[in-house]
């Protein structure tokens, strides 16, 4: 199992909400408007976190691949190795 397999779908809700947010038209129910900003702000720290891990997911693969042409690059592989 992925260590990150509901992630696709929860990506999805924060961009439908997002999108359903920018459209005019749903601020005339301020119900259903609080009740997508709610949710929103709720996801927001969630996709936040995300997100952060894949990048740094990512700059650790790219400080592994340049290791061995660049020490500046090995050096920052323990950090980067902490900070996942």
């Amino acid at each position: 199992m992925e260590r990150f397999a509901a992630m696709p779908e929860v990506l999805k809700e924060y961009e439908r909400l997002e999108s359903q947010m920018a459209d005019p038209s749903i601020h005339s129910d301020q119900g259903k408007a609080r009740q997508l900003g709610k949710r929103y702000a709720q996801l927001g720290p969630v996709i936040a976190g995300y997100r952060s891990y894949k990048k740094c997911e990512d700059d650790l693969k790219a400080a592994k691949e340049l290791a061995d042409v660049d020490p500046e690059f090995a050096a920052e592989i323990p950090a980067l190795e902490a900070a996942l």
